[in-house]
């Protein structure tokens, strides 16, 4: 499968998702409202005629039947939302080893100007490379620096001292 295909399915499986979560978030509520709204509607246009035993057995049960369709559908959203979560996780690591594959024999477009996931990770990769190349090269570069000015300074500090001790003799031989 290409990268596409797969970003395609995944996208589509969480709008998916979205979409049956919200299903059964909206039918909650319509239950809620049904069973709140739903008995004074029906005594007031459709069960004035009816026996007071219909009456009772009707809105005493709407409630429940209301409430009991709403946890079923959000039941099932539920369920198939965690299938399509473990869809979306399979899609994700095929991409992820599509990824890697292509990264060593990238044919997705010639001149390199896509920005694919195998172009990116390549990239990423070589400055990467770039750089752990380019740290020992400045550390060497920098410790060499520094020999060279400890080696001055040692130099500098063995001249003064030479010095030092030649003017001392010479003071001392005149005063003799």
């Amino acid at each position: 499968m290409k990268t596409t295909d797969l970003r395609f399915r995944i996208a589509q499986t969480q709008r998916d998702q979205q979409t049956a979560l919200m299903n059964a978030i909206l039918i909650t509520v319509f239950a809620v409202v049904t069973a709140s709204v739903g008995p004074q509607f029906l005594y007031q246009y459709a069960l004035q005629n009816a026996a007071l035993e219909q009456q009772m057995l009707i809105l005493g049960n709407l409630p429940v039947v209301s409430y009991g369709i709403a946890l079923i559908v959000f039941a099932v959203a539920l369920i198939r939302n965690f299938f399509r979560g473990r869809t979306i996780r399979m899609y994700e690591q095929e991409l992820q080893l599509l990824s890697y594959t292509l990264m060593d024999d990238c044919y997705c477009c010639a001149d390199g100007s896509c920005e694919c996931v195998c172009h990116g990770s390549m990239v990423m990769e070589s400055s990467t490379a770039e750089e752990t190349e380019a740290a020992p090269k400045a550390s060497a570069a920098k410790k060499e620096t520094a020999t060279k000015s400890s080696s001055t300074k040692k130099s500098a500090a063995k001249k003064s001292t030479a010095k030092k001790s030649t003017t001392k003799k010479s003071t001392s031989k005149k005063s003799k």
